[in-house]
Formats: C-alpha cells, structure tokens, sequence
C-alpha cells in the first residue's frame, strides 16, 4: 500500500468497531471521524472500554435520530485528509450523504463499507436515492457475499468491490467463553432455566432488531428456554407474547463480552 494514512468516516464509536479499528491501525496511520459518541437507544454500558489505538475525531453533531447527525466540520476534515485513503462508513446518515457528496463534487475517490443490507423491495424514489450514493463510490469494502449482492444491486460494479474481515472476536475470548458442562448446568441454575433446549437472543431490543420476529415464531414453543440478552424492557413487545411463551421466557438484561 503506497498511501498509508486512511481516514474513516462513522457513525459511533462501538465496542467491536473501535476494536477492528484498532487492530488496522497496526498497519495503517489510521484517523477515524465520529458523528456521535454514543446512540439513544442503547444501554449506557455498551460503549468501547478500550483505548483509541487511532487517532479519534468526534465531530460537533446536530442530531437526527438516534445514530445519525449532520456535522458540517465533515466538509474541513474530508479537505484535510483529501490525501489519505477515504472511507465512508455509510450513505444512510445524513453526514454520510453529504461527504458522498463533497467527495462526488470534487471528484475525489472514495471507499464505501457495507457490513450487510437487506435488498428490500423499494419505491422508486428511494430506490434510485440509494443507488445515486451507493454508485458514487469509487471502491467498495465488503464484509461477504450478502453484501456484494445488496451494493450491486444498488449500481456497484463487482470489480470495484473487496472483501475483509470483520470481527471482534479473538482466541482468547474463545478460550473464556468455554463452558464445562458442570459450569452450563450452574449457569442454568442461577437463571432458574429448566428447559432442554435453549434459544438465545443478543442484542438491542429495537426492531430492527427482530425480536418481534423471534418471539412470533416461538409462540408454540415447547421444552425450550428463549433468553433475551441485551436489555430489560420488553414492554413493547408484551401484547404478542402468547401464553405458552411466557413460560420459557426469560430476559436476563445486558451482559459485557
């Protein structure tokens, strides 16, 4: 790699994002722009207990939403690193619309990352506003095959797209999380899980999440414990919660790595 200063653009500061960034910044002169320091909706302790190995710029936002804002300053950071590789973390927030933007008026090249995106069916408004930003970028990072298939449908050309790896998961948190069986029957204990077989649920208890989904399909559960991990307040979600779910449904709020 002749040009060894990237500069990132995202959104908020995850655990698992800071820790992939800090593991790139081993072989880069990496700069990351935030829009936020954190979102609304998640759980105050699910923030990066890591030290930035990068250097860090949390932008001035004017929030829209819960994890976008527009940051104007995005328009000086984007001229200063003009010379560094640039990558955009998303189109869908406003920020990131607008370095897509300023990147396309100025006719500079550009990374575009996609983790995954569902290819959903579309108006053509819409349609057509994803595909005018997601066909600006000049290269693609792509975390497998489902996303490959969602930017070219959305006008990326397949040679321009690269794959990586994206993960926060390591061998020492494999060797952690080994349980004896003796340790599995313990941990069932403390919950007072009595059941079999086991569903686990991870992760915000937002919609698009998918939990409405998870606990629709298991409305006619038998002898299977459905934890929910991530949160305490499934109050949105009681009214489908069917009689027979309620007793293998245990919600046991937000756990560390």
């Amino acid at each position: 790699m002749k040009n060894n200063k990237v500069f990132w653009l995202f959104n908020i500061p995850s655990p698992y994002r800071v820790e992939f960034f800090n593991e790139l910044a081993k072989y880069v002169d990496l700069t990351v722009a935030f829009e936020l320091r954190g979102a609304k909706d998640r759980n105050v302790l699910w923030k990066s207990e890591e030290n930035h190995k990068f250097k860090s710029i949390f932008m001035k936002p004017y929030l829209i939403g819960t994890e976008s804002a527009y940051c104007p300053e995005v328009f000086r950071l984007l001229k200063e690193h003009r010379d560094s590789i640039i990558v955009v973390g998303g189109y869908s927030t406003p920020t990131g619309m607008a370095a897509i933007l300023y990147l396309k008026a100025n006719k500079i090249p550009f990374y575009l990352n996609c983790d995954g995106g569902f290819i959903g069916t579309d108006n053509l408004l819409k349609k057509k506003v994803k595909k005018f930003f997601i066909s600006s970028a000049s290269y693609y990072l792509s975390s497998g095959e489902g996303s490959d298939k969602y930017l070219i449908h959305y006008g990326a050309k397949p040679d321009k797209i690269s794959h990586y790896s994206f993960s926060s998961f390591k061998e020492t948190d494999i060797a952690i999380s080994v349980k004896t069986k003796e340790e599995k029957v313990k941990i069932r204990e403390i919950l007072g899980i009595n059941e079999n077989k086991m569903i686990i649920f991870v992760g915000s208890f937002i919609h698009r999440k998918g939990l409405d989904i998870l606990i629709k399909a298991c409305e006619n559960i038998e002898d299977t414990a459905v934890v929910l991990v991530g949160g305490s307040d499934i109050s949105e979600y009681e009214k489908n919660i069917s009689e027979k779910l309620k007793e293998h449904l245990y919600v046991v709020g937000f756990k560390n790595k």
